[in-house]
């Protein structure tokens, strides 16, 4: 199940973007560099909800969490979701730690570990943004 919320946190790179400005404007590509480490820091709330097409389902994932960044590659929060997987389930007061980069262009990436006392909560997984 943990697999299917990759959605969680890619806000990490969307608020991310918000904020430093990257992506495009007009059509043109932002020609900002010089992001690093230390251009993402601070306290970030984030909610989510994605439908997942499963073989004979749709299984739907949601929820919301905080987290901080400490500007040195670490972040660390909590989470809370429910999702239809496997006939319903809720996972409250996930743990989330990780560590993630940044790259010149303000593109990155993250490894985040999902920890709680329901085995069906806990995971990890990694992706960029």
């Amino acid at each position: 199940m943990v697999n299917h919320r990759l959605l969680g946190l890619a806000m990490l790179g969307l608020e991310f973007c918000a904020y430093a400005g990257c992506g495009s404007s007009g059509g043109a590509a932002n020609a900002q560099t010089g992001f690093t480490l230390a251009s993402i820091k601070g306290r970030y709330g984030f909610s989510f909800s994605v439908a997942i097409p499963g073989a004979t389902s749709v299984d739907f994932v949601g929820g919301t969490g905080v987290y901080d960044v400490d500007g040195a590659g670490h972040l660390m929060g909590t989470e809370s979701y429910n999702s239809t997987t496997d006939g319903g389930h809720f996972c409250i007061n996930v743990s989330i730690s990780g560590t993630y980069t940044v790259n010149p262009d303000g593109t990155g990436t993250d490894t985040v570990n999902l920890s709680s006392s329901d085995p069906q909560c806990s995971g990890s997984f990694q992706q960029g943004w």
